[in-house]
């Protein structure tokens, strides 16, 4: 799968009437020139929070960590809604090998945010890094 970009996996109700929303993607470690491509956890979070910078401001940083279920390290940053951005959200970082899992928590308001935002670290201390199979071990 070099240079593909892992879509987005929806596993919570997206509709207009949902209060929250969550998702997740992984963002691997090779890519093209055109578009940038992290392996290591920091360097992807840096240039996410530059890039957010504008429209979410500055998140609060490591408002969480801790370890997934089979022993990988995580933690957690918050943006809280702004005059250009009204989400409220919290990304889970996970380094993984030669890629980088997010997963992200968004609320249309701050009391579902508020509500529901210890949802994530629950999700997060039953995650399990599945390995890719090569093609050739596929039925």
């Amino acid at each position: 799968m070099s240079g593909q970009r892992t879509h987005l996996s929806q596993i919570r109700e997206t509709s207009q009437k949902a209060k929250n929303i969550e998702w997740r993607a992984a963002n691997p470690g090779c890519g093209t020139d055109r578009e940038a491509q992290y392996d290591e956890v920091i360097a992807f979070v840096a240039t996410a929070i530059k890039e957010m910078a504008k429209t979410h401001g500055k998140p609060k940083e490591k408002i969480a960590s801790g370890k997934t279920q089979d022993g990988r390290d995580y933690f957690i940053n918050e943006y809280s809604a702004t005059k250009t951005y009204s989400q409220w959200e919290r990304v889970a970082y996970v380094q993984l090998p030669k890629a980088v899992a997010y997963i992200v928590l968004s609320s249309r308001d701050k009391a579902s945010y508020q509500k529901d935002s210890g949802a994530l670290e629950d999700v997060l201390k039953t995650f399990i890094y599945l390995e890719p199979k090569p093609d050739s071990e596929k039925h």
